[in-house]
């Protein structure tokens, strides 16, 4: 009865795996990007491939970051790690001086 239990719980656990829909996603990174899209309620531009993705996907109406610099917030978004952590500060400072980890596994 055991393995039979077991055999029924992996059967059911493939199943789930198998039929788990892979996500997609599209990350938009850009440098001093405002609101000023269709998406937001702009009617002067015209932006319908955006729009269409913000209609289908998730349009975010806040937005935070971890310093006034941008390289230092994408270096932030593509690693997974705050700023003292990634090493990228995005200012120089003295003690700093912009230390590169070989070993930060960032995404693909």
């Amino acid at each position: 009865m055991k393995t039979f239990t077991s055999l029924i719980f992996l059967l059911c656990l493939s199943l789930g795996i198998a039929q788990a829909a892979k996500r997609n996603v599209v990350l938009f990174v850009t440098d001093d990007q405002s609101p000023d899209f269709g998406a937001y309620g702009n009617p002067a531009l015209k932006t319908p491939n955006l729009d269409a993705l913000a209609t289908d996907g998730t349009l975010f109406k806040n937005a935070f970051c971890t310093t006034a610099s941008c390289s230092a917030s994408r270096s932030v978004i593509l690693s997974g790690l705050h700023n003292h952590a990634n090493g990228h500060y995005g200012h120089q400072h003295s003690y700093h001086k912009f230390n590169s980890y070989g070993n930060l596994i960032s995404l693909p």
